[in-house]
């Protein structure tokens, strides 16, 4: 997670990037374009911050039903409890499309697609226990899954950045 947190330091002189150099009509970014990039910015900082939030939620939880500090039940509830806050984060998500500049659209359809992920994970986490279907490792794999890919979603942002 070291990526992210180097990544979401240096997004800010990133975005700002392509508005320096030029001061000819064409190329400056208007002021509207810089709130634009502004808010996705926070957008993107938020959707990660609260993502890792969320996983190490449900890593924690997870831990504690190997552990036999929770019981399934318990686990249930917490899981639960955590559906709102990840749909808030996909919807939030498919409002910023309309913050986006060309070139942002394959990244940002990524998290789109990562954090819908994430969610379905919390809900089939829920049905599987309902169904008495649940394992453990499936979803442990699972979360390991979706970190691994926001690393890489995040790391092709800061490639995209690199090549404009």
């Amino acid at each position: 997670m070291n990526l992210i947190k180097i990544f979401l330091m240096l997004i800010p002189i990133m975005m700002m990037l392509p508005a320096c150099g030029s001061n000819d009509d064409e190329t400056r970014i208007s002021d509207q374009e810089m709130e634009n990039r502004q808010a996705y910015i926070e957008m993107i900082r938020h959707s990660i911050d609260e993502s890792n939030k969320l996983l190490k939620r449900v890593s924690k939880s997870l831990d504690n039903v190997y552990t036999g500090e929770r019981n399934i039940t318990t686990f249930r509830s917490e899981i639960e409890k955590l559906v709102p806050e990840s749909s808030a984060l996909v919807t939030d998500m498919n409002d910023g499309i309309y913050l986006i500049r060309d070139g942002m659209f394959d990244f940002h359809r990524q998290k789109i697609s990562l954090l819908s992920k994430q969610h379905a994970m919390l809900l089939n986490a829920v049905e599987s226990i309902d169904n008495d279907q649940f394992s453990k490792s499936d979803l442990q794999r699972e979360i390991n899954d979706i970190k691994v890919e926001q690393t890489r979603v995040v790391e092709t942002l800061t490639k995209g950045f690199n090549n404009e």
